[in-house]
């Protein structure tokens, strides 16, 4: 049997939760103030996610960057790869907010979203 110590990070408690495991099995978690810091504990300890918010570029656009979001967390294992991928994207403008920018980010059935608009620069001909 092992124990690990965890700081909840789910509600404005900020738990110190003691979990005990054998092998990669969680049998018990304490200290924690609400029902959600054992499943926490359960989760970050079998399979960590993590949620992402960055930029991306954007072609043609009134703002060089779009800030971006998934649309939902993602193991942390595929973090460092989710993240190269998302920083050598580029979008043409428009871009709203709430488009939907890339699909299924590796496979992972997660959309990347944007949280901002980014209106296109129109240039006048003479």
């Amino acid at each position: 049997m092992m124990t690990k110590t965890l700081l909840c990070s789910l509600c404005p408690n900020c738990c110190a939760l003691t979990v005990t495991m054998e092998g990669d099995a969680v049998t018990g978690c304490t200290g924690n103030l609400c029902t959600q810091g054992a499943d926490f504990a359960r989760q970050e300890l079998t399979m960590p996610l993590r949620n992402v918010t960055t930029s991306v570029a954007v072609s043609g656009g009134l703002y060089p960057l779009c800030s971006v979001r998934l649309s939902a967390p993602i193991p942390l294992s595929r973090l460092t790869e989710a993240v190269d991928l998302l920083h050598g994207l580029t979008v043409t403008a428009p871009v709203a907010m709430g488009q939907v920018l890339l699909e299924d980010l590796l496979g992972l059935g997660v959309q990347v979203l944007s949280t901002r608009s980014v209106p296109a620069i129109h240039f006048c001909k003479d």
